[in-house]
């Protein structure tokens, strides 16, 4: 089976963060070549990147236009946040307990096939629905 990956929004504002410590240097170059790899993402995980690139990150339009760009060019697949996903999603976050933001990328994840979602934000190692959770910054020691 090959790997296909989804990344959650913290992978994405990881990576357009710019930070002189080296923690958070390091999870940046760990995002950064996560990104690289052509993952997969959701339409829900680039509204939530707008959201922390505006109000975290401080950026204008300009950069935020330009970090989208970026991930455009580089992801593999979008997937678009349809009425079934959302209904998945619901039943996702019922029966785990996921907040409905996680759980309808999650859904986005499992329809199209993904085998792992880097995120850190929900256990690491868990299975959901046959995707692997991993927390890429807790493996690096991030």
């Amino acid at each position: 089976m090959t790997t296909k990956a989804f990344l959650d929004t913290n992978v994405l504002v990881y990576a357009f963060e710019s930070s002189t410590q080296s923690i958070a240097s390091a999870r940046a170059e760990l995002a950064r070549q996560l990104i690289a790899d052509g993952p997969c993402i959701s339409v829900q995980v680039l509204n939530e990147f707008v959201r922390v690139a505006k109000r975290k990150l401080k950026f204008d339009a300009s950069k935020t236009s330009e970090a989208l760009n970026t991930i455009y060019a580089v992801c593999g697949q979008v997937t678009p946040v349809t009425f079934d996903l959302h209904s998945l999603g619901v039943s996702l976050c019922w029966r785990y307990g996921f907040e409905i933001f996680d759980s309808v990328i999650l859904a986005s994840a499992i329809t199209a096939g993904g085998t792992i979602f880097y995120t850190e934000d929900l256990q690491h190692g868990q299975i959901i629905e046959g995707l692997r959770i991993v927390n890429p910054f807790k493996e690096a020691g991030n």
